[in-house]
């Protein structure tokens, strides 16, 4: 646990000697980011394309060979790269959020982490894909993948009042958000079915909803054509 406040708290309260992981830090904005870019960011990566592949739990994302090297690497390679920290201990907090993720005794469902999946992907991945992107000057690719993810989580139907979508094998799960934004996926994906829209105007008409983004996405160069691809393939369950 890190608390706001002087270091030599510890001698007023030493309360590390009485067992509690307590650092007392001068400024807590770093571990807050920390936090909310690797931990709550992991989970939104992981919750939309994991169920939509059939999984439910994060153990089993963490169990799985290609969605735990996935998770991996957009950790590494883009989640730690687009912050302004240190990285080695970046590299520590994201191994340990890594092993509370392994924990057989925790069973996290990720129906629970999906609930209101756009906002969080707001909060959680966007200032990842957008200071990546300031920094390398291209679209990083795990963020991407989740983001195309998130848009096809969001293919519903509505049934008997609630919005409901399915996976890859055909099975059905509930989606849980507010229902102006769900409304307005339901409607990009019935165009798109009807033929009046292609997959890429969809994508381009998601992108550019600031109600869901606060601004125009369709802003970072290729975005709307790499996430198009990727729910080209969507059906065969590749995305």
């Amino acid at each position: 646990m890190d608390e706001e406040g002087d270091p030599s708290l510890d001698q007023r309260l030493p309360l590390k000697q009485y067992g509690l992981n307590v650092h007392w830090v001068e400024d807590l904005v770093p571990y807050q980011m920390r936090k909310v870019r690797i931990l709550n960011g992991s989970h939104t990566l992981m919750a939309p394309l994991g169920i939509l592949s059939g999984l439910d739990e994060v153990g089993q994302v963490m169990n799985h060979p290609s969605f735990n090297e996935f998770l991996r690497q957009a950790i590494e390679k883009e989640i730690i790269p687009s912050l302004s920290f240190a990285r080695n201990e970046m590299m520590q907090y994201a191994e340990s959020v890594l092993e509370r993720f392994m924990n057989p005794f925790v069973q996290h469902r990720l129906a629970d982490i999906s609930l209101n999946s756009l906002s969080k992907f707001k909060v959680r991945l966007l200032p990842t894909l957008e200071a990546y992107f300031e920094k390398e000057g291209r679209l990083p690719v795990c963020v991407v993948r989740a983001f195309a993810g998130l848009i096809r989580f969001y293919k519903v139907q509505k049934v008997k009042g609630s919005y409901v979508g399915k996976r890859f094998d055909g099975k059905e799960y509930i989606v849980n958000d507010h229902v102006q934004a769900v409304g307005f996926f339901k409607e990009q994906w019935f165009r798109y079915e009807a033929a009046e829209i292609s997959i890429q105007q969809l994508v381009e008409n998601v992108l550019s909803n600031q109600s869901l983004w606060g601004k125009d996405l369709n802003m970072f160069p290729d975005l709307a054509a790499e996430l198009s691809h990727h729910l080209e393939n969507n059906e065969a369950g590749i995305l």
